[in-house]
């Protein structure tokens, strides 16, 4: 009886050396996941902010594209002709030009200098005149008719 004591001693130290054994692989692969998981979301995060930046700097630059593409079409040049000049499809002039006025970022004085003011093509057909360069409709009209 003695020795079956000492063989299930044995056996039970075995089995709780081998389980030791086994929970250091189980946290060492725990830890090497947690540093895996650590290094991605760090990444993931990084790349976001580089995303956002771009994504900033696309929208700002859609919307000086959009100004000038107005500009252009201020001065009666066609989708067609727009898009020849250059090398775009129509289809992207037309985007472009219906593109949002450039918005005020954090350390920008003012966004809208320098910005053109384009009279719309259907006013100009009304008069059969294009108006003059700079002036605005309202507080330049006095000075125009005299």
């Amino acid at each position: 009886m003695a020795r079956s004591q000492i063989r299930s001693a044995e056996a039970l130290k075995k089995v709780r050396e081998r389980q030791r054994e086994l929970d250091r692989e189980d946290d060492e692969r725990r830890e090497a996941r947690r540093k895996r998981i650590a290094e991605a979301s760090a990444t993931v995060m990084v790349a976001l902010g580089r995303y956002e930046d771009a994504a900033a700097a696309l929208d700002e630059a859609t919307a000086e594209v959009g100004v000038a593409m107005r500009t252009l079409m201020g001065e009666d040049v066609d989708v067609d002709r727009a898009a020849a000049l250059l090398e775009l499809d129509a289809a992207e002039v037309k985007r472009f030009a219906k593109a949002d006025k450039p918005t005020a970022r954090k350390g920008d004085a003012d966004s809208t200098t320098g910005e053109v003011t384009v009279t719309p093509m259907a006013s100009r057909a009304a008069t059969g005149q294009r108006p003059p360069a700079g002036s605005s409709e309202g507080t330049d009209a006095a000075r125009r008719t005299g």
